[in-house]
């Protein structure tokens, strides 16, 4: 139940939320989010780790950087978890700020995309983004 618990109240936060819905598909990484929930670095990073204390993401290094991706469905704490992704998704399908974040992070990727790799690479040091092949297909939302 303590589980279950932790999960409920990780995604009591409208910003955590925001962030669950922008890691489907994909893992970011924390500079992306931060610019996406125009929220200071520590506040998001303290988002994230509340997020991932309660399993529900898990973070990957890549060299020096961190990227953050839910956690797939067979590393899940609790058999709820899934049912619980599965309600946020089709309760919000409709939300205005959820369709105002995925314009958004779009627009950031295709942003850091269309800077190429020097640009991408003197800017922000490392990739906004890594796409997760096939996370549709095992139903993580």
């Amino acid at each position: 139940m303590f589980d279950f618990l932790t999960a409920i109240k990780a995604i009591s936060d409208e910003n955590r939320v925001r962030i669950l819905m922008a890691l489907k598909g994909k893992e970011l990484c924390v500079c992306t989010l931060t610019e996406l929930l125009n929220l200071a670095p520590s506040t998001t990073s303290k988002h994230l780790a509340i997020l991932k204390q309660a399993r529900l993401i898990e973070s990957v290094k890549d060299g020096k950087f961190v990227y953050y991706r839910l956690t797939m469905p067979e590393s899940r704490n609790h058999p709820m978890v899934e049912p619980l992704f599965r309600m946020m998704d089709g309760m919000l399908a409709d939300s205005p700020q959820l369709a105002a974040d995925a314009a958004m992070l779009r627009a950031i990727i295709d942003r850091g995309e269309q800077a190429g790799p020097e640009a991408k690479a003197a800017s922000t040091g490392h990739r906004l983004y890594r796409h997760v092949p096939g996370i549709h297909a095992i139903g993580v939302f």
